[in-house]
């Protein structure tokens, strides 16, 4: 599972796919502004309408209360001063106006002449609002919502004054509303899903609230600062507030028109919620269809990624690695094609070639070179050996001495110029192996010997550690014994005099062979650990030792141990001496 970073190409790819899909939510959230704005503009034209049809209604209720009123007071019997006249008619009438509960006749003073149940004949009624209304104006009056004397139920009474010829109050007519009646006043409510449906008198104190369709209730006060910042200033119309326990609400209000010198108003309301819940719904179902697309897409982007883009990419990077460790030979087959990719594809394999074909040229330049260096640099060392024995005649001291520095620097040159020589080889790709079988525990011991004068010279021992019986392998025996030497020589060059060196062998597992180099030097630091083994690079110990190299006796061991099938690591400590470990194959 690749690692999450915003720093890699995938993730950046992703995050642009992501960006891209972000309009496409913008549209989502700014159409479903406009679908709620709709919505709600809608759900109000629909409150306006019922609130305009139920007004209709109460109004219809309240003429028909005032003519059915203006009918009994102008009854023949019913003011003539005989009151059982009165007693007699009201029931009468009540058989065919079953819409009221109650039917009555009061004097001036509240005092029921007559009423439709004799039972409360004796009771007075000025303490109602209908009453003092009517008796104040003098003109037909709609009280307000109180308690029937008979069905001891919320009711609404309508009143209207009989007058004399000269203008005296007689008696007061009224007519109590049966509150079965006003359940039509809630048709629609269901359809339109409207909570509420109210009927206030001018102070705004509510008449008639119904919350559900066929049930009345006055539970809750009326949202007063609702009314009076915005029902009044308007009269008629729409609007949105919270209602008194905090929920929005849009409510539609109108003037009742049938009550003379009043200012009743009905008003119809609805949750907010309730307006808005379609375009909720389908906001919900268009981000999680969104959510589905977004997610499939950047799966897609994210998997195909991988095949269309990075893993060509990634192949490019290695070959371009590949290229600055001066491996020229890769080539980068799976990137080929005619896209942008595939053309840097073939301009790095171009020039992974053209550098490949110059290293090569180089290589022979360089062997060349140091083929013709080698010599005549070769039979100096032979003459300077001659003229040290004394072959071509005698020397003096001086002479002698100098002969030995020749002699020690040519030789010094001879061993610089052979390593450029396998270097070069080796680059070439060039490197001869003559494989036979060779016995491990002898060449290390011969190459122990080699340099069993040089370690006392600095007073260090050397011994071996290869375990007997060890089995034979294919090796080329002199490249074995150059890595041998390479090793051995940096050993004995970078420990100090008293110190020890140790080199073993064994098998470490049935296919592999383990040699080791393990001296008491002084060490390597774990910062140049990766630069032991690349070319012309030393570490701060070899720069400051006596005996100078060229940095490339490591390197021509790693190449000498890769060609066999090997590989070579090391473990180091600065002031703790290092450990080489070289593993050959027991078959190659």
């Amino acid at each position: 599972m690749p690692r999450f970073s915003f720093s890699s190409l995938r993730v950046r790819f992703f995050l642009l796919v992501l960006f891209a899909i972000l309009p496409a939510l913008g549209v989502i959230l700014y159409s479903n502004l406009e679908q709620r704005r709709l919505s709600v503009d809608h759900k109000a034209n629909e409150l306006a309408s019922l609130a305009a049809t139920a007004a209709k209604g109460f109004d219809a209720i309240i003429i028909e209360a005032r003519h059915h009123l203006t009918m009994i007071a102008g009854h023949d019997n019913m003011f003539s001063g005989i009151i059982p006249s009165c007693r007699k008619l009201l029931p009468a009438m009540r058989e065919h106006l079953d819409q009221y509960a109650e039917l009555g006749v009061a004097d001036p003073k509240g005092q029921i002449v007559c009423h439709t149940h004799p039972s409360i004949a004796s009771a007075t009624l000025a303490d109602q609002t209908w009453f003092r209304r009517v008796k104040t104006t003098r003109q037909f009056a709609m009280g307000d919502r109180e308690i029937s004397n008979v069905s001891n139920q919320t009711a609404i009474t309508f009143a209207r004054p009989i007058l004399s010829s000269s203008g005296d109050l007689r008696a007061i007519v009224f007519a109590t509303m049966n509150s079965r009646r006003l359940h039509f006043l809630n048709n629609g409510m269901d359809r339109f899903a409207v909570e509420t449906l109210t009927v206030t008198d001018g102070n705004f104190n509510a008449l008639l609230r119904s919350r559900e369709p066929h049930e009345e209730s006055l539970a809750g006060p009326i949202p007063k600062d609702f009314f009076y910042n915005t029902i009044i200033p308007v009269g008629t119309g729409v609007a949105e507030a919270k209602d008194p326990n905090g929920i929005r609400q849009l409510f539609a209000f109108i003037r009742l028109g049938a009550i003379p010198n009043g200012n009743h108003r009905l008003i119809v309301s609805t949750p907010k919620d309730v307006a808005i819940a379609e375009p909720n719904r389908i906001l919900q179902r268009n981000l999680t269809v969104l959510g589905l697309v977004a997610l499939a897409i950047l799966a897609t982007a994210w998997i195909g990624g991988e095949f269309l883009f990075l893993r060509r990419i990634n192949a490019l990077l290695t070959a371009t690695k590949l290229i600055g460790a001066a491996n020229f030979g890769n080539r980068i087959i799976m990137v080929h094609g005619n896209d942008e990719l595939g053309q840097l594809a073939r301009a790095l394999d171009e020039m992974a070639a053209q550098l490949e074909n110059a290293e090569k040229h180089k290589a022979d330049f360089i062997s060349m070179i140091v083929h013709d260096l080698r010599s005549p640099l070769a039979r100096i060392v032979s003459i300077e050996a001659m003229i040290e024995d004394r072959m071509l005649g005698p020397i003096n001291e001086e002479q002698e001495n100098w002969l030995g520095k020749i002699g020690a620097n040519a030789a010094t040159l001879l061993v610089l110029i052979n390593d450029f020589l396998d270097l070069s080889k080796i680059e070439a790709g060039r490197i001869d192996l003559v494989k036979e079988t060779v016995d491990l525990p002898r060449l290390i011991k011969d190459s122990i010997d080699n340099y069993q004068i040089l370690a006392k010279h600095k007073n260090i021992a050397l011994r071996s550690r290869a375990e007997p019986n060890l089995p034979a392998i294919q090796a080329d025996p002199s490249r074995l014994d150059q890595v041998f030497s390479n090793l051995l020589g940096n050993s004995i060059k970078f420990t100090p005099e008293g110190g020890a060196i140790e080199m073993g062998a064994r098998q470490e597992n049935p296919t592999e062979i383990k040699i080791w180099v393990k001296d008491s030097g002084v060490g390597i630091g774990s910062e140049e650990m990766a630069q032991l083994f690349q070319k012309y690079r030393q570490t701060s110990s070899g720069k400051t030792s006596n005996q100078k190299g060229t940095g490339l006796g490591l390197v021509i061991v790693k190449s000498i141990v890769e060609s066999h099938g090997g590989k070579v690591d090391v473990k180091s400590e600065v002031g703790q001496g290092s450990t080489f470990n070289v593993l050959l194959p027991l078959s190659t």
